[in-house]
């Protein structure tokens, strides 16, 4: 993932002013967090259908995802006694 968005991350150094890059180099971020969701979320936006697909299904999956883990926190709350917002 690094070296898909190395390009991405270079040209922001260079238009910004952010950080030198010497010629014939580029810039890479080692330390992404989930980066293979962003890189669904890239790979879309430039239309790449597997990209597409992925972040079609990865989406419900994630707000059924969600929404178990917050009912699961309102069961922990409710059996220690804590009130909570709904």
């Amino acid at each position: 993932m690094a070296s898909y968005f190395a390009p991405h991350f270079t040209k922001l150094a260079q238009i910004t002013g952010g950080a030198s890059v010497p010629k014939g180099q580029m810039l890479a971020w080692f330390g992404i967090d989930i980066s293979e969701l962003r890189w669904v979320f890239a790979a879309a936006s430039e239309k790449n259908i597997i990209a597409i697909v992925i972040l079609v299904v990865t989406i419900p999956l994630a707000v059924y995802y969600f929404k178990s883990i917050k009912r699961e926190d309102m069961e922990f709350a409710k059996e220690l006694g804590i009130k909570t917002e709904a």
